[in-house]
């Protein structure tokens, strides 16, 4: 049986020929009744609080759930990012190293050009020069033979 204010207010007990004084058990049963009741109450906000905190701790839970994912997925979209990036500065290095490689290659052949067309334009001066310098001759010898005649 369970024990409530009521049950305590409504027990009636025996009396015997030397029982208790009725008055002081009416006086100690109220006493009780109302200790009782308190007791109800307290323990009633007690539940009460103890559901509302359950409910935050629910929820704060939760948000606790949804900031781990939340960080999770900063996590994995940053190494994304940054896999990304890497990716993408090697792609640009090759690429800046070819294109230096090619215009390397392009400048030394432009070069051996250059040097071969120097070559050939100092040979072509030299033989014209050679050529002048024999015809200016001539010239000379016929003038001296003109001279000496």
């Amino acid at each position: 049986m369970q024990i409530t204010p009521e049950v305590i207010e409504s027990k009636e007990f025996k009396t015997g020929l030397r029982g208790y004084d009725k008055k002081e058990v009416d006086i100690f049963l109220d006493e009780i009744i109302e200790e009782f009741e308190e007791l109800l109450n307290k323990n009633q906000k007690l539940k009460e609080e103890k559901d509302i905190l359950l409910n935050q701790l629910a929820h704060y839970k939760k948000k606790e759930n949804e900031l781990n994912e939340t960080l999770l997925k900063a996590q994995e979209s940053a190494e994304k990012l940054i896999a990304r990036a890497k990716t993408e500065y090697e792609a640009k290095m090759e690429k800046a190293n070819s294109m230096l490689q090619n215009a390397n290659a392009d400048k030394y052949e432009q070069g051996k050009k250059l040097e071969e067309k120097y070559n050939t334009l100092k040979m072509k001066y030299l033989k014209y020069r050679n050529t002048i310098k024999n015809d200016l001759r001539k010239q000379l010898e016929l003038l001296d033979k003109d001279i000496v005649e």
